[in-house]
């Protein structure tokens, strides 16, 4: 028995790849490789820096500097979601 399906498996084979072969049609794959961690670190970082901003009610002092944490889910694209301000310096 195990001889009989050996021999029959690459023969099914064979007529599967001649019968695609026969096609006009040829179909293109892409594959994309998955972001790196600093692919991905920058791009959330250039994110986080457009959304920045800086409040206008500070008159002649202009903005100051400090330090925030905060925390954030990231989705598999890198939208961050459930932004909360953990804390604030400065």
């Amino acid at each position: 028995m195990k001889g009989y399906l050996s021999a029959t498996l690459p023969v099914a084979f064979i007529i599967c790849a001649s019968a695609t072969g026969a096609s006009t049609q040829s179909a293109v794959t892409s594959i994309q490789a998955p972001p790196t961690l600093a692919t991905w670190s920058t791009r959330v970082m250039n994110d986080l820096k457009r959304g920045l901003r800086v409040r206008n009610d500070l008159g002649a002092r202009g903005p100051s500097e400090g330090l925030v944490t905060v925390k954030f889910n990231c989705s598999e694209n890198g939208a961050p979601s459930k932004i909360e301000l953990l804390k604030s310096i400065g």
